[in-house]
């Protein structure tokens, strides 16, 4: 789960360009070959933990894990190197992006594939049963099934909700009440 944390924060510094102030939403440049070249870290790293852990440090593990570890680090690079970062101020800035990032993604892959076998089996019949309870409630009250359950077609647009606007303190007359002031 951390290892894609660490891969949203590096696609997240490389998002699509803003022209004129308005946000164009779509990847024009190399940027929409970031979340690839993200989950290509991933997998290098994961090849390059299996082949240095799960073989023994065999001469031949460890040269096709250091293999993998270079292909990885080549990979920041290109990701640094191609890509252009967000100029405008995010609410969340990671230090060292891809290479803070990209660390963390190592190390948790080295932790991932340290786990036993009947961890994994574990978590995957855990998250199969969660997938299971999830879709089933959401199928039998989704607002689709409530509408034909009360018999009539509805089409169903996204909407978004009017945003509620905070009042300022000068807002106040002498006859609202304040939770919390009542002494």
């Amino acid at each position: 789960c951390f290892c894609l944390t660490n891969i949203c924060v590096i696609v997240g510094r490389y998002q699509p360009h803003y022209s004129d102030g308005k946000a164009s939403g779509k990847y024009t440049g190399p940027e929409k070959y970031s979340l690839l070249f993200s989950l290509l870290l991933w997998v290098l790293c994961l090849l390059s933990n299996v082949c240095l852990i799960q073989t023994g440090l065999s001469v031949v593990g460890v040269v096709m894990g250091i293999f993998f570890l270079v292909l990885a680090i080549l990979t920041l690079v290109f990701i640094s190197k191609l890509f252009t970062e967000v100029d405008q101020m995010l609410g969340f800035r990671c230090p060292l992006v891809p290479w803070l990032p990209g660390l963390g993604v190592y190390v948790n892959s080295t932790l991932m594939v340290s786990l036993p076998l009947m961890t994994w089996i574990r978590v995957g019949v855990c998250l199969f049963l969660g997938l299971l309870c999830y879709l089933c409630y959401g199928l039998s009250y989704s607002n689709v099934t409530l509408a034909k359950k009360q018999g009539f077609r509805a089409q169903f647009e996204l909407e978004s909700p009017e945003p509620k606007l905070a009042r300022s303190p000068d807002s106040f007359k002498d006859n609202d009440k304040l939770v919390g002031n009542e002494y």
